[in-house]
């Protein structure tokens, strides 16, 4: 045993002392006398106290201790130097602290079962195979980089993309600037998926300089070890609009020649966000229907409810509102409070829906044909109007926009206003016609159409003109056709000659004349509108 140049104490116990060199001196230790077993060992002797099984307390000065053993309590206020191994300690650190071990090789031989164990590296690289951790690169491209040129450098060390045009580089809606010069990007979708890779901005694109980007340094190799290029490389993606928080795993197995092997990413991992669309709402991690109305009972005897909904069918509202009611006038005949009529107007109007309108009742009637003329010859007679009736829902202050026909081929049409509907029409009856004596049937003019309605009622036809000879008395003119519900057509006329006769009511088609050249007009048509 070395013992060090000390300024301090060591108690080694009780020892038996060897033979020993002392400050070069070669020979036995000095055996203490009696009564000095306790005594101090001095780099020359015994200094006091001594005994051969004796406890030393005290080592000074400087010297060559062999083959001490130590069966006691070692102590030191300064520094022991131990030259050869040290017998008799204990070999397991088992149920004792140690706050602070510095070591430069061991092994541990047990895999980890609890949460406070050391792990080895052979269960370190059983959870992490397959998979190879690069850094994370700022950016993630989307698309193809713009046209660049790629320097493969020396077997991929330092090899470059640089933009064939000047201007600044744009990846992931994020643009580079010279201050990003040194982030690393993730280039994964180029049309040469050998130019693939993790890259360095050494150059941010301006208006007077291209982009260029240089291969990282542990993306520009390639091999199983940490910092190379193989299959399982995995990178994680920081920032962007659409690759933010996103990581990507290479796919390429070995071997891969770096610029000549494609270099495949595929997506691994992405948090996922989530908002509410319409109708929901969302709140932390939960979903839930958003509220759209106000809960409550609607409709009485004197009010139905109006239901307002979304276009997800939800309601949004409900009101109640009066019940529509027909008022008694004094001669005892019911009469619609709610009832808009309009005739032979010839000129476009507006129609409003009153107040608590719900539902809105219109019927259209097209105007009569007018009845033939005729000089010393029989006529037909015109065709009656067409009818149309349509249930629209509306509310208050809607709006449609009218005119009603006003002779033979105007039509009677209600059209959108500020409620948009496919316009209703009401067709005139045709016109009569002529014929000369002669024993023949001639049919009249054809009734009008209607289309658009809920119900479509066509016109009647007017009357057939006919003879049995080519006399006056032997011939008759055609009747005027009706219009369905609102008006007569005028009537026929015979043996003499008689000018043609006009229908009654609204819509009628015009007789037909006889013998004479003066013909009955088609009467007007109507429309009306009636509220609920």
């Amino acid at each position: 045993m070395s013992v060090a140049p000390h300024a301090g104490i060591v108690d080694f116990g009780t020892f038996t002392p060897p033979s020993a060199s002392v400050d070069g001196i070669q020979g036995e230790v000095p055996k203490p006398l009696a009564g000095q077993e306790n005594h101090v060992l001095s780099a020359s002797g015994w200094v006091s106290g001594g005994g051969g099984s004796g406890t030393v307390t005290s080592v000074s000065g400087t010297g060559t201790v062999s083959g001490l053993t130590l069966s006691g309590t070692v102590t030191t206020a300064g520094n022991l130097t131990l030259g050869g191994a040290i017998t008799g300690f204990a070999t397991s650190g088992a149920n004792t602290d140690i706050t602070s071990v510095t070591l430069t090789t061991g092994t541990i031989s047990t895999a980890p079962s609890s949460s406070n164990d050391i792990v080895n590296k052979s269960y370190a690289d059983s959870i992490a195979a397959g998979v190879n951790f690069h850094a994370a690169c700022q950016y993630a491209t989307t698309a193809a980089l713009p046209a660049n040129t790629y320097n493969n450098g020396a077997s991929g060390v330092g090899a470059t993309l640089t933009a064939v045009a000047v201007g600044t580089l744009t990846i992931d809606s994020y643009t580079l600037v010279v201050g990003d010069v040194g982030k690393r990007l993730l280039i994964k979708n180029e049309a040469t998926q050998a130019n693939n890779g993790a890259y360095v901005l050494t150059q941010a694109g301006t208006v007077v300089l291209p982009y260029i980007l240089t291969r990282a340094t542990d993306y520009d190799t390639s091999g199983s070890g940490t910092n190379e290029v193989d299959q399982g490389d995995l990178i994680l993606v920081i920032n962007g609009t659409t690759n933010a928080n996103t990581s990507w795993v290479q796919q390429t197995p070995l071997p891969i020649t770096i610029g000549t092997t494609a270099i495949v990413f595929i997506q691994f991992a992405a948090i996922q966000t989530y908002t509410a669309g319409t109708g929901l709402t969302l709140a932390t991690n939960q979903f839930s229907i958003t509220n759209t109305g106000t809960a409550g009972t609607y409709g009485t005897s004197t009010q139905i409810p109006v239901f307002v909904t979304n276009a997800q069918g939800q309601v949004t509202s409900v009101t109640n509102t009066a019940i529509g009611t027909l008022n008694q006038n004094t001669t005892g005949t019911a009469t619609l409070a709610k009832s808009t009529s309009a005739f032979t107007t010839g000129t476009a109007q507006t129609y409003t829906a009153p107040a608590n309108t719900q539902w809105v009742k219109v019927t259209v009637g097209g105007p009569g044909g007018n009845g033939g003329a005729a000089t010393g010859q029989r006529a037909t007679g015109g065709g009656g109007g067409g009818v149309a009736i349509k249930w629209l829902s509306m509310t208050a202050g809607q709006t449609l926009v009218y005119t009603v026909g006003t002779a033979s081929g105007t039509a009677s049409t209600v059209a959108s206003g500020t409620l948009t509907i496919t316009t209703i029409t009401a067709n005139s009856g045709t016109n009569g016609a002529g014929t000369a004596y002669a024993n023949s049937i001639t049919a009249g003019g054809a009734g009008g159409t209607a289309t658009n309605g809920d119900v479509n009622i066509t016109g009647e036809q007017g009357g057939y003109s006919y003879g049995s000879g080519t006399t006056v008395q032997t011939n008759f003119g055609g009747k005027g056709g009706d219009c369905p519900g609102f008006g007569s057509g005028g009537p026929a006329v015979a043996i003499v000659a008689t000018a043609g006769v006009q229908g009654n009511g609204f819509g009628a088609g015009g007789g037909g004349a006889h013998g004479n050249a003066t013909s009955a007009a088609g009467r007007g048509g109507i429309i009306i509108f009636e509220a609920y």
